[in-house]
Parts: C-alpha cells; sequence; structure tokens
C-alpha cells in the first residue's frame, strides 16, 4: 500500500525526514436537473478552493465545463497543487451519465494536508515524508470515491507529465514487449476504449502511422518517453513496430508512479494501410490493486 500514515497507537520512532500532517477531506455527490446545473455546481465547487486563480485552474475548470456536455462520455478529472498557504492539496471530480442516462452524476472529493507540529498519528494527523504527500492524497481520495483498479489507472494516466512519473525499470525495445491478440479480444478492447474509458480504464486513439512523429502526439506515449533516460529510441523502435504492423498487438511497458509499480498498455489494430487504431491505459500491479 502506499499509505504511509502511522496510527495512533504506533510506537515507531519518526525519523528526520518524516513530517507532521493535518488532513482534511470534504467530500460531495450530486444529480443536477440539467446540463447547465451541472456545469454550473462543477464551477461553484472549483470556486470554493480558488481553483481558477491557477492558470493550470482555468484549463482544468474549461475541461470538465466541455465534459458536461459530451452526452455519452464519462470523465474523471485530477487537479493537484499547493494553494496560497502552501498546503498540498487534491481535488477529484468524477462525471458520468446517471442510470436513467438523461443527467449526470458527479461525485467530487477535495483533499489537503496542512504542516502540523503534532508529532503522533490520528484522525486526523498523518505523520510521511513530503515527497509522498501527493501520492497519499490521490490513493485517498481515489479510496473515497470508490474508484476501481481500471478507474485509477485511468486517473494516473492524466498525471504521466508529472516528475514523479519514471520507467519501472530498465526496458529492453523488443517483440518480448508484444504480444498479438486475436482479433476479437482486440476489438473488443478499442470498443471499450471507444465508449466505456471510464469503466475499463482503456483511452481511445486514432493516428496516421505514416506521419512523422505520430507517437509524439499520444500525451500518455510521449510522457512514457521522457520518464525514460533512452525516450528517443523508445518512441523509434515502438514507431517501427507500428508501422510494420499487420496483427492486432498489445505492448506492454513497466511504469512507477512514485512508489507504485504500474504497467503502460498500448493495443495496436490496423484498420487501413496508414491508420490504425490505438488503446492506452495505466494499470497497477496486483499488489496495489487488491
Amino acid at each position: 500500500m502506499l499509505t504511509m500514515a502511522m496510527n495512533s497507537g504506533d510506537q515507531r520512532s519518526i525519523s528526520e525526514n518524516m513530517e507532521s500532517w493535518k488532513y482534511t477531506a470534504v467530500n460531495s455527490m450530486k444529480i443536477p436537473h440539467t446540463l447547465n446545473d451541472a456545469e454550473a455546481y462543477i464551477v461553484g465547487q472549483c470556486n470554493i478552493w480558488n481553483v481558477g486563480q491557477r492558470t493550470i485552474g482555468e484549463k482544468f475548470i474549461h475541461d470538465l465545463r466541455q465534459s458536461i456536455h459530451r452526452f455519452y462520455n464519462s470523465f474523471v478529472g485530477g487537479l493537484e497543487y499547493m494553494d496560497e498557504t502552501g498546503d498540498y492539496c487534491f481535488l477529484l471530480i468524477v462525471v458520468k451519465p446517471h442510470v436513467d442516462m438523461r443527467q449526470k452524476k458527479i461525485a467530487l472529493c477535495h483533499h489537503k494536508l496542512s504542516r502540523s507540529n503534532i508529532r503522533s498519528g490520528g484522525l486526523d494527523n498523518v505523520i510521511i515524508e513530503e515527497s509522498m504527500a501527493l501520492p497519499w492524497l490521490k490513493q485517498r481520495a481515489c479510496d473515497d470515491l470508490c474508484l476501481s483498479s481500471e478507474q485509477r489507472g485511468y486517473l494516473m494516466s492524466c498525471f504521466m507529465d508529472g516528475s514523479g512519473t519514471h520507467a519501472g525499470k530498465a526496458v529492453i525495445f523488443s517483440w518480448e514487449n508484444g504480444k498479438i491478440l486475436q482479433d476479437e479480444e482486440a476489438n473488443n478492447i478499442i470498443r471499450e476504449s471507444k465508449w466505456n474509458s471510464w469503466n475499463s480504464g482503456w483511452r481511445y486513439y486514432s493516428v496516421n502511422r505514416a506521419e512523422s512523429g505520430f507517437l509524439s502526439k499520444i500525451p500518455e506515449i510521449f510522457a512514457y518517453s521522457k520518464s525514460y533516460s533512452n525516450g528517443e529510441s523508445f518512441l523509434e523502435y515502438l514507431s517501427n513496430d507500428i508501422k510494420s504492423l499487420k496483427n492486432p498487438t498489445e505492448f506492454s511497458y513497466p511504469l512507477n508512479f512514485g512508489e507504485i509499480p504500474c504497467t503502460l498498455s498500448v493495443v495496436v489494430i490496423e484498420k487501413t494501410r496508414y491508420r490504425v487504431e490505438m488503446a492506452i491505459r495505466v494499470q497497477l500491479s496486483s499488489v496495489h490493486s487488491a
């Protein structure tokens, strides 16, 4: 488990790099009557925490507002930031169709760690390293909204450009990273990535493999290449494999988010001579998805 908080009865010594934090969390859920009501609710909640005052926050709110009007698409958004008082914050919002498909269901949670002078653990006080503050908040937020391992992987793929992301181990780029799939299995994954990305964790892309640098336009793959010391070789090798691909194939590569081991999976099928369809997801290892 990622959590490093010490319980109140824990008598272990605290190392110099451990710090004490006050932990607060706010959760809410709403089923608005109209799309405009849903948009107003999300913007209002973001304004409570002054999210829009940050450039990244403005983009976050813009993406949320757009998602409300994508009738068939579910959406998960997470924003990590440090507020004006120096507290670590993480805002998680989940938007998905309600059971009757005519309304949206919105679940939201805001988690925060503030520095504290209390040197013991408790319900509202935790002791963790500062470098683990944001990963700890993310896990607690995912736990509060009961996200599945696939949904957590979907969320993590949104943070793949973060400094805490790196290749899980030295990667040897060969066909040992690739696995041929049956047509039916591959088509089912592509279908899930198009219409059920939130529950399946897969994200859909359609690209022209004849275009120069086509993989660099896919956020997850580009971010992975940046986390690896020899990222250009990774992009070149995978690009060549996809250009010569004939059979549906799944490529898998190790990945870490902080101390959390994951796998980056890329499923590719040939659509036309030049165009391929891709489904990508980040999946937690079996130990951390339990």
